[in-house]
């Protein structure tokens, strides 16, 4: 019997312990082409540019910018600390400033970081892990 409390107790920390993280891709354009306005990494690659966001209230962000005196896109990527701390899992924002653009987004597009695209696979990992523990107790 003690046994399927441990199991319990796995299970809690592990939906706990992936409500918390955020990982969101962190590149650029200017080191890494593909990172540009339209997100082109893939497999091994996308995932060599995803990190996990530290903070309590954070989100992802994607900023388009274009330098006026070069005539160059800038598009960069990365975590965004924020003092709102009522943001929800599936917040997405975009707003513009002169000749720039700023995105910032919380949860997954189809398991990835949602600064690659727009915000479900943690919501389907956490349900699945929730189904298993319950189903444990009940067979």
């Amino acid at each position: 019997m003690e046994f399927k409390y441990n199991i319990l107790l796995v299970a809690i920390c592990a939906i706990l312990h992936q409500a918390d993280c955020l990982e969101c891709y962190s590149c650029n354009n200017l080191l890494e082409p593909k990172c540009g306005k339209t997100f082109e990494l893939s497999g091994e690659e996308a995932a060599s540019y995803v990190v996990t966001c530290q903070g309590e209230n954070v989100a992802c962000k994607k900023i388009e910018s274009t330098d006026t005196h070069k005539e160059k896109m800038l598009v960069t990527r990365s975590c965004w600390n924020t003092t709102d701390d009522q943001l929800k899992p599936d917040f997405f924002e975009c707003s513009e400033m002169g000749k720039s653009m700023a995105c910032y987004c919380r949860g997954t597009n189809n398991g990835k970081p949602c600064n690659g695209a727009q915000p479900v696979l943690t919501y389907i990992s956490v349900m699945m892990t929730l189904l298993s523990t319950i189903f444990y107790f009940i067979f």
